[in-house]
């Protein structure tokens, strides 16, 4: 609609730019580690910080905003969802996403590159924040249920040498077998304990439309491999079978960063503007 001086000023327009500038000033340039800290990066000690996915009250609302409104919810039959602080005796606070009330419970969990396998493939400190300052992001975050034990979580059982060290493509590569009924993978036991979740979305093709994840598939609805892509230079390779792993060397970690944050970064433009296609500045 055009508008020209003197007229009433079209409301629908008037909500598309009031959400379209809300956005923008909520997240353009918004990074969850460093707004943790009043004096960044004097005060930050890259060795002892705190956690987004665990402190920062603003990650958790800013997910439920964007995931969350009341077209999202009815896509997979919810009605609500809530942001709240819990605590159990002295322990420190925390938050929660609570779905229907107390129906699910969700928790943010970051998708990029690990701190702890960069400095085990020797990556500087530098070069560590370097990717942080991407990777934390809104375009690096997603949800996932909070567990009830003995039944890891799916971010608990993505983690570490017994898990998939933390790669996100091999977790897309588990959650899309699980969908299909291809095979067991070493995060089955977790999804389907959180199946009440999963079980909201249609298909695997739903769960990665509704969280805006195309860019880590293929045209052909494949999931990428982040460790043997060289998506920078144009080399895309698919995720066929389990293959756990990690990059040991530094130029080869420092690939799979590059090959993780280019998507990150592609989601994160996706998720505050509409699209990804935006060019850098």
């Amino acid at each position: 609609a055009n508008y020209h001086k003197g007229e009433a000023f079209p409301f629908q327009l008037l909500i598309f730019l009031f959400t379209h500038n809300y956005l923008n000033t909520l997240m353009e340039f918004k990074n969850y580690l460093s707004r943790l800290y009043r004096d960044f990066p004097n005060d930050f000690n890259l060795h002892n910080r705190l956690d987004p996915d665990s402190d920062s009250k603003e990650l958790y609302e800013d997910l439920t905003n964007i995931f969350f409104s009341r077209k999202s919810l009815g896509d997979i039959g919810c009605i609500s969802a809530e942001v709240k602080a819990q605590q159990y005796g002295t322990a420190p606070e925390y938050y929660t996403i609570f779905i229907d009330n107390d129906d699910i419970l969700l928790s943010p969990d970051y998708i990029g590159p690990s701190k702890y396998w960069a400095h085990k493939a020797h990556l500087s400190d530098n070069e560590i924040m370097d990717f942080l300052m991407i990777s934390r992001e809104i375009g690096g975050h997603i949800v996932f249920p909070r567990g009830t034990r003995p039944v890891p979580t799916v971010n608990q059982a993505r983690g570490g040498e017994k898990g998939y060290f933390d790669r996100f493509d091999l977790t897309l590569f588990a959650i899309k077998s699980w969908f299909e009924c291809r095979r067991e993978t070493r995060l089955s036991e977790a999804i389907e304990g959180s199946k009440k979740w999963f079980n909201r979305f249609r298909n695997f093709n739903h769960f990665i439309s509704f969280f805006k994840l195309e860019m880590f598939l293929t045209p052909d609805g494949e999931v990428l491999d982040l460790v043997n892509s060289d998506l920078v230079q144009g080399k895309a390779v698919v995720l066929m079978t389990e293959q756990i792993s990690i990059p040991q060397k530094h130029d080869e970690y420092q690939r799979f960063v590059e090959n993780s944050n280019l998507l990150i970064k592609k989601r994160t433009k996706l998720l505050v503007y509409g699209t990804e296609n935006l060019s850098s500045n």
